[in-house]
């Protein structure tokens, strides 16, 4: 998948080092050993599991080949994992995480790291700042990014000098980024889309991640699924909805890279597809918003409040 992936044109990768406990890492490091000048990997660091989660997280392999069979486990899974989850921006765990990520990249610098949704205090604490540039200067990274929890820690991140990159979720059925934040008037700074796909529910195959999964409760997963089904126009016999949905992200002004996921050929023909399919019409715009415009009052009206589809 990855090697199609680039010979398709697509030689930015986002990844993390708690990405299946470093496994995700291992596999861009492998596919891309020869390669590696052209590409670009971004990855991430500040999640930590505790002992329990580590130890499971590290038997998801022995048991793959049974994946169908706890198909009705998953959520759960993905709860517990998510539940042993905490932050370290730890200098000092810092400066650790990077080498271990080289190392399992096989490289010997990263091209962006990127603090993994940090407090506005991590953003902040100098001594992690003067830590961060000493890694810059020691060539080990390049840039520096985050990948932020909310609209207002993006803004806060925009705002700072020594970023260079700011993640945020947008999509079809999460564009309040675009509401909330002058992604435009950024020179400089590179904006990755997170779930362009909204977590499975702009996709028919099934394999993105799943709203189930990863939205905070039922009730969040149904709106999403809902929403998704009012962008149903986008569809055709020559563009599939996750195909339009990525178009959508990639034409917005300020946004710089979509970041959508990847398990399977399907789901990269997808996405490869998305870099041919045409642009999407003023038309086809002009009714997107208007459509999400009325999905937004349909939340306020029902008590939710622009901006809920946010991943735990």
């Amino acid at each position: 998948i990855l090697h199609k992936a680039f010979d398709g044109g697509i030689n930015f990768f986002d990844s993390s080092d708690h990405y299946s406990m470093g496994r995700s890492e291992e596999l861009l490091g492998k596919a891309f050993l020869r390669g590696r000048h052209e590409i670009v990997i971004a990855t991430k660091v500040g999640t930590r599991y505790d002992a329990a989660r580590v130890m499971a997280l590290r038997m998801r392999r022995l048991v793959s080949p049974l994946s169908s069979l706890l198909l009705p486990f998953r959520k759960r899974l993905h709860r517990f994992r998510a539940g042993g989850r905490r932050q370290d921006f730890c200098p000092s765990y810092v400066v650790n995480a990077v080498e271990s990520s080289l190392r399992r990249l096989q490289t010997d610098y990263l091209d962006i790291l990127q603090l993994h949704k940090p407090p506005p205090g991590a953003l902040r604490d100098e001594e992690l700042i003067r830590t961060l540039e000493r890694l810059k200067q020691d060539g080990k990274i390049r840039h520096i990014g985050v990948a932020a929890t909310s609209n207002a820690d993006a803004a806060l991140s925009l705002e700072l000098p020594w970023v260079s990159s700011v993640q945020i979720t947008f999509s079809l059925v999460e564009q309040t980024a675009r509401d909330e934040l002058p992604l435009d008037q950024f020179l400089g700074k590179a904006i990755l889309a997170r779930n362009p796909r909204g977590f499975g529910t702009l996709t028919d195959l099934g394999r993105d991640l799943t709203a189930e999964d990863y939205t905070w409760d039922d009730e969040e997963a149904d709106r999403l699924r809902s929403m998704a089904q009012a962008f149903r126009f986008l569809a055709g016999p020559k563009r599939s909805l996750a195909t339009a949905a990525i178009k959508y992200v990639l034409q917005q002004p300020g946004i710089t890279v979509a970041l959508p996921r990847a398990t399977s050929p399907e789901d990269l023909n997808d996405i490869l597809a998305a870099s041919e399919a045409r642009e999407l019409t003023a038309e086809e715009m002009s009714r997107i918003d208007d459509t999400w415009r009325a999905s937004c009052m349909g939340l306020r009206k029902y008590g939710y409040r622009s901006g809920a589809a946010v991943s735990p």
